[in-house]
C-alpha cells in the first residue's frame, strides 16, 4: 500500500516520527511548500549562450567563487545577461548616475583589478569600477585607487607693487596650490599637499611643477587658497583645469592666476581604502564599506561620491566585520560577534545600535536581504534581523525549531551560499572535505516550519532580478 502525504509539518527534530499526526512527514526533500502542498522542485537546465567574464586570473567557471549578472545592451547580441565570475568572494553593486555614454558597476573584495602605488608596492585586488559602453560590446576595468600628485611653484620674487606708470599700482597676492587628477571617467584624486607659498600679480602667469601624472589621467585640476594682502577667505578653492599636453610623470601647469576665477570650494575628496571589501549601495545617495585592515570599522563615502570615503564618516563597532547589508536607510554590520545596526539619512549623521547577542555571522556569502529583513548564517542557525512593532529591531533565530545545534552543524554552515528567490531563501553547503551537501529552502512566505532539502549544491549563485531567474555554478 501506498500513501501519499502533499501536506507537510515536518524538520522538528525534537518530535519523534510515531508522534507525528497523521498526514505529517519528518522530512521533505526535492520540493517546496507552497499554499500548504509539496510541490516538486524545478529541474535546473543548462545556461547555453550567456556571456560569462572569469575575472582576476580564473581559468575555468567551475572554479568560481563568486558570480554576479549585469546586463546591458550589446551591439552584437542585443539585449543580454552577462555573468561575471571570481576566484574569490567579491561583491557588486550598482554605479552612481554618471550623464555619460557608460553603465557601470562597482566591484569589491577579490576584483582582480591591481594598483600600484608611488611607493612600488602593488595591491592584487583593488575596489574598481567596471564600465561597458552603451551599445559597444568591451567592459573597460579601472581601480578606485588614486595616488595623490605632489606640487610646488615658482616663488614669485620677481613680484612687484607697481605697474609700469605711477597710477598702475599692483597688489601682491600669496596662495598655497593644491592639485589633483581626474581619469576619463570624472573620478577625481584626493588633493596633493601644499605647495610653497607663491606671490604673483593678478593676470600673471603662474607656473607650477607637478610630479606623479599617471598615464591614464585626463586631466589636472588646480586649487588654491588665499592669504596675505587680499585675505577674502582662507578656503581652497578650484582656479584652474589643464586637459591638453599632459605629460606622465612630471610636468609644469602654467596658467594665468586671477582671482576672479576662483570658484567652487574644493570637494574634500579623501581617498578609497585599497582594501575596501563589501560595498554596498545606500538608497540616501552614499555607500558603505569596510577594509580589511580596519575590520571594525564601518566607513561611508561621501553624498554622491562613491570615490571619496572621509575619515569623519566612519564608526566603529566592536567585533571584526564579515559582511555589510544595506535596506532603506539602514546599514547592518554582520560581525564574528555581536551584530550591529546603523542608521541614518546622510553618511555624517549615522547612528550605531548592538543588537542582542551574540550572533556571529559566519560566511560572508551567506547574507541576503529579503523585504527589508537580513538573514544571515551563524553557528547557531538561521538568523533574521527584522522589525517587530513591540521590541524594535531584532535578531531571531529561524532555524532554532527546525534544527538542533548539532544538526545545524554538521551542515558546516561556514561553507554557505544563500541567496533569496521566489519567495524563499536557497541555502548551499559543502561538507568540510569539499564534497556537497544537502541544502535548504526555507519559504518565508509560508508556516515557520516551511523548511524542505534538496541535493543541489552551489560554488557559487547569484539572481537577474529583471527575469526572476537564479543562476548557479554546480558544485560537483
Amino acid at each position: 500500500m501506498k500513501a501519499k502525504i502533499d501536506n507537510f509539518h515536518g524538520i522538528q527534530p525534537r518530535i519523534h516520527p510515531a508522534l507525528l499526526g497523521a498526514g505529517m512527514a519528518v522530512r521533505a526533500h526535492n520540493c517546496r511548500l507552497k499554499n500548504g502542498k509539496l510541490v516538486p522542485l524545478r529541474m535546473p537546465s543548462v545556461v547555453d549562450g550567456a556571456r560569462v567574464y572569469r575575472e582576476g586570473g580564473l581559468v575555468s567557471i567551475a572554479d568560481a567563487v563568486s558570480l554576479h549578472p549585469w546586463k546591458w545592451i550589446s551591439a552584437a547580441s542585443g539585449v543580454g545577461v552577462n555573468f561575471f565570475a571570481f576566484k574569490g568572494v567579491a561583491w557588486m553593486t550598482e554605479g552612481n548616475v554618471a550623464d555619460d555614454k557608460f553603465d557601470r558597476v562597482f566591484v569589491t573584495g577579490a576584483t582582480g583589478v591591481p594598483f600600484t602605488g608611488a611607493d612600488g608596492v602593488m595591491v592584487e585586488d583593488t575596489p574598481a569600477v567596471f564600465l561597458h559602453e552603451r551599445g559597444g560590446n568591451s567592459v573597460v576595468r579601472r581601480t578606485l585607487v588614486k595616488d595623490a600628485l605632489a606640487v610646488s611653484g615658482d616663488d614669485g620674487a620677481e613680484r612687484t607693487e607697481s605697474g609700469a606708470g605711477p597710477d598702475e599700482a599692483r597688489t601682491i597676492y600669496y596662495a598655497a596650490f593644491f592639485v589633483s587628477w581626474f581619469d576619463e571617467y570624472g573620478y577625481e584624486s584626493g588633493l596633493s599637499g601644499a605647495s610653497n607659498i607663491v606671490a604673483f600679480n593678478d593676470n600673471d602667469t603662474v607656473t607650477l611643477h607637478v610630479r606623479g601624472v599617471p598615464a591614464n589621467a585626463a586631466g589636472v585640476r588646480v586649487y588654491m587658497t588665499r592669504s596675505g594682502t587680499d585675505e577674502t577667505g582662507s578656503g581652497i578653492q578650484h582656479i584652474y583645469d589643464k586637459t591638453t599636453d599632459l605629460a606622465p610623470g612630471n610636468m609644469d601647469v602654467a596658467f594665468k592666476a586671477n582671482l576672479a576665477d576662483a570658484g567652487e570650494a574644493e570637494p574634500g575628496i579623501e581617498p578609497v581604502p585599497k582594501d575596501l571589501q563589501c560595498l554596498q549601495y545606500v538608497p540616501g545617495g552614499f555607500y558603505a564599506g569596510f577594509s580589511k585592515s580596519q575590520p571594525k570599522t564601518v566607513m561611508f563615502s561621501d553624498l554622491g561620491a562613491p570615490t571619496s570615503w572621509p575619515v569623519a564618516y566612519r564608526y566603529d563597532v566592536k567585533d571584526n566585520i564579515v559582511a555589510l547589508a544595506a535596506t532603506v536607510n539602514t546599514v547592518y554590520a554582520l560581525t564574528d560577534g555581536w551584530p550591529w545596526v546603523l542608521s541614518g539619512t546622510a553618511p555624517d549623521t549615522m547612528t550605531a545600535a548592538k543588537l542582542a547577542g551574540p550572533a556571529a555571522c559566519v560566511s560572508p556569502r551567506g547574507v541576503c536581504v529579503y523585504r527589508n529583513g537580513v538573514y544571515f548564517v551563524s553557528h547557531e542557525g538561521l538568523m533574521a534581523i527584522v522589525s517587530d512593532a513591540d521590541a524594535g529591531t531584532v535578531c531571531a533565530n529561524v532555524t532554532e525549531k527546525a534544527f538542533t545545534k548539532d544538526q545545524w552543524l554538521a551542515l558546516n554552515p561556514s561553507s554557505c551560499v544563500m541567496l533569496q528567490h521566489d519567495g524563499a531563501l536557497h541555502l548551499f553547503f559543502r561538507k568540510p572535505d569539499g564534497t556537497p551537501a544537502d541544502g535548504l529552502v526555507i519559504d518565508l512566505q509560508e508556516s515557520a516550519d516551511a523548511i524542505t532539502t534538496h541535493d543541489e549544491s552551489a560554488r557559487c549563485a547569484c539572481v537577474d532580478v529583471t527575469t526572476d531567474t537564479m543562476y548557479y555554478v554546480r558544485a560537483e
